[in-house]
């Protein structure tokens, strides 16, 4: 027989409402208590409680909440409207209200704007931080018939988005490139001579190149592009391969492990305006070498050469190679040479530094000099060169020409100097001249707004770091002496005036105090942190 239920008896205690108990107190939980999935018998550690800790202020979710947390500062306004005084949209949901966004502004400067004084036009409009200077009263904008002939604003190329960049972000993007590369044909470029400013992460912006290319300088290339990442669509990446109508002679540079991603990647740059590509085999940076890319690609010729016959089996440009004497302390270079212009190799660079060396030991010419008879294929020599003596030393090695990185970050008119064959004691105002026409480049490129200012004045501080660190020739005790540079603030040196003491100071508020003499006084809470840290003495 079952037994009885007791339901009956429970029946009256069911009706009797009991008294509502608030709920307990959550414990607020420390920052280096483990969670519950720790283990008792095993020792705690930072990982496990990962999501408990601050947060790195580094990381690109950082940098990403506090960019959000500006544009929620900043009132939603409609930026072509405001530069342009039309909207295209038909169903804009940002602000028009310009009296409404004026009386909110907090970055307004009353002084003259530099690209309106400039270029007798600013672009910026409204947005732009020194607007009073080209707006009238009924808010339409200025402008001066003659400065826009004497300089006229010409046109960024390559800045278009590629087609179909939404397919590409979704994976979507259907890729003619063929299954299996044969080996190329050979394709030799033409570069008796020439001076090259390399690849430069950071600091191969194109304000900078045209900075170079005013001072002599005849082949350019743009900052190290992650191919992977203009496979997917990034934008900020397809960004780094805009050029000015002043670079004539324009190479865009590849970082890529993968065949077929090289060959994805060309194949989608042969629709943009370059003259050449280069293939990144250098890179000393940790996060890419261990990745397989980079100068780890040292250690792997086979890759080396599929990458150069997947790069030539989709394009018609030349496609060069730029590579490091060998990866760690042994210099493997000169087993990869004799065989990459059977792979289309149509210049090969060489940096004459291993990747453990870094920047911190003299480049090693004799090495170079070497390569230099194992192969047809044209080669660049890199490293050291920071006067005209050094080219002329360099020359002699049996390179076809030079690429200066660091010697042009210094005082880039080294290429000036080069073909002019001499020293150049260039004065206090000339150099103050180059950097107001580089302020100039950089608001025309970033924007005159309270952004553009800011990323303008970030990158003038970088540069200026390492233009810090150039001794003027009236400075050398001995004139024959080599021309020197330094890496800090040397208060010995007898300088001409004030201005020249100051340019070669590299403390932070110096730098800080020399952009505000063309982009206005900094911001309260700006704060410069240099980020590279390549300079090293010898």
């Amino acid at each position: 027989m079952p037994k009885k239920s007791n339901t009956s008896k429970q029946e009256p205690k069911e009706k009797v409402e009991a008294p509502v108990t608030p709920p307990a107190p959550v414990k607020s939980v420390e920052a280096d208590e483990p969670k519950e999935k720790c283990k008792p018998e095993e020792p705690h550690t930072e990982k496990c409680c990962r999501k408990r800790q601050m947060p790195d202020p580094t990381s690109k979710r950082s940098k990403k909440r506090r960019m959000q947390e500006m544009k929620a500062k900043q009132p939603s306004i409609c930026l072509e409207f405001f530069r342009s005084g039309k909207c295209t949209r038909e169903n804009c949901k940002y602000s028009h209200d310009i009296q409404k966004f004026l009386n909110e502004r907090t970055d307004a400067l009353d002084t003259v704007c530099p690209l309106y004084d400039y270029f007798g036009k600013c672009q910026s409009g409204l947005t732009c931080q020194w607007y009073k200077s080209h707006t009238t009263e009924d808010f339409k904008q200025m402008t001066k018939e003659k400065k826009m002939k004497v300089h006229p604003i010409l046109p960024e190329l390559n800045k278009q988005d590629p087609p179909n960049i939404h397919l590409l972000r979704k994976g979507e993007y259907l890729f003619d490139i063929p299954t299996t590369f044969e080996t190329p044909s050979k394709k030799l470029m033409t570069m008796d001579n020439k001076l090259i400013l390399p690849s430069l992460c950071t600091f191969g912006n194109l304000p900078f190149r045209k900075t170079a290319k005013r001072y002599g300088c005849d082949v350019t290339m743009s900052e190290m592009v992650m191919a992977n990442a203009l496979v997917e669509g990034n934008k900020s990446d397809w960004a780094l391969i805009r050029k000015d109508p002043l670079e004539d002679n324009f190479g865009i540079q590849l970082c890529v492990g993968n065949p077929v991603e090289c060959a994805k990647a060309i194949s989608l740059l042969n629709g943009f305006d370059c003259n050449f590509y280069e293939l990144n085999c250098a890179c000393p940076i940790d996060l890419v070498c261990d990745t397989g890319m980079g100068a780890r690609l040292l250690e792997r010729p086979k890759k080396i050469a599929g990458l150069l016959a997947a790069a030539r089996g989709v394009t018609e440009r030349p496609v060069a190679l730029k590579v490091r004497t060998g990866c760690d302390e042994i210099t493997i270079a000169k087993n990869l040479v004799p065989f990459v212009e059977d792979y289309g190799c149509g210049m090969l660079s060489i940096h004459g530094r291993t990747r453990k060396q870094r920047y911190t030991k003299s480049a090693d010419w004799d090495y170079i000099q070497t390569c230099c008879g194992l192969t047809q294929c044209p080669v660049v020599g890199v490293g050291d060169i920071y006067t005209y003596d050094d080219y002329t030393k360099a020359m002699s090695t049996g390179v076809k020409s030079v690429a200066i990185g660091r010697g042009a970050l210094m005082k880039p008119w080294i290429f000036t100097e080069i073909k002019e064959k001499r020293n150049w004691d260039i004065t206090s105002s000339e150099r103050i001249e180059m950097l107001k026409q580089f302020a100039i480049d950089g608001l025309n490129h970033w924007g005159s707004d309270s952004k553009g200012v800011g990323t303008t004045r970030e990158f003038m501080c970088h540069h200026l770091t390492f233009m810090s660190r150039y001794v003027p020739v009236h400075c050398l005790v001995d004139k024959q002496k080599e021309i020197s540079i330094h890496s800090k603030f040397e208060e010995g040196m007898q300088y001409k005036d004030e201005m020249e003491e100051l340019l070669a100071s590299d403390k932070i508020e110096n730098l800080v105090k020399i952009t505000e003499m063309f982009l206005g006084p900094a911001p309260k809470d700006y704060v410069f942190v240099p980020k590279h840290n390549s300079y090293a003495k010898n």
